[in-house]
């Protein structure tokens, strides 16, 4: 039997405006209908119950630490690409249909350039298929290029993050990838909510 699986609506304080002296503050609802896209199909049953909501954003994740290292290190995705785009088209369509953003972090498992433009050519095809109307894509590419960490390694310019053991010039010769976090930072024109864009395709 098919686990079945739940939505989340999570209240965020994402603006914050001063204004007369105050602070003014807006709060929104964010549709998050799985925990790593693509991996147990999201159930339309429990979406659709989420979609009634009032929601100005629908927001997922595609990654996951349980994969472990194989995918990222191969460059492939560790779920089917079909059940990829079965999530994919739901929150599109339903995104394009209230007309707020979608944001997908991680893209296909491991977030890099490939995997980042590989879903945006999924939202074209679903696109053009379901006949939606035009809207505004982002594509944050966040893979390193190695040849530039290693010198960056060379000049004792990096720094563990939570690691054991800081990156060295062996352990980079071992490494096939590497994608870096964003952080979701507040000055990043692609998440302004008012002048940014309708669905980002994020390699975080």
């Amino acid at each position: 039997m098919q686990k079945e699986n739940t939505y989340a609506i999570v209240e965020s304080v994402v603006e914050v405006y001063f204004h007369k002296g105050g602070v003014k503050v807006k709060r929104v609802s964010i549709l998050v209908s799985t925990g790593n896209l693509g991996d147990n199909i999201i159930e339309k049953g429990s979406f659709y119950e989420g979609v009634k909501r009032d929601i100005d954003c629908f927001a997922n994740d595609a990654g996951t630490a349980d994969a472990g290292p194989t995918f990222l290190g191969a460059d492939m995705p560790h779920n089917p690409i079909e059940w990829e785009r079965h999530d994919l088209e739901l929150l599109l369509v339903e995104s394009r249909k209230k007309g707020v953003p979608m944001i997908v972090g991680s893209c296909s498992t491991t977030g890099t350039d490939k995997a980042v433009d590989r879903y945006a050519q999924i939202i074209r095809e679903v696109a053009k298929e379901r006949r939606l109307g035009p809207f505004k894509m982002a594509l944050i590419y966040s893979q390193i290029d190695k040849d530039e960490l290693a010198k960056r390694v060379e000049r004792g310019d990096t720094e563990p993050l939570g690691a054991d053991y800081p990156i060295t010039e062996e352990v980079l010769a071992q490494t096939n990838n590497v994608v870096a976090t964003d952080g979701g930072r507040a000055d990043n024109p692609c998440l302004k909510f008012r002048s940014g864009c309708d669905s980002r395709w994020e390699g975080l």
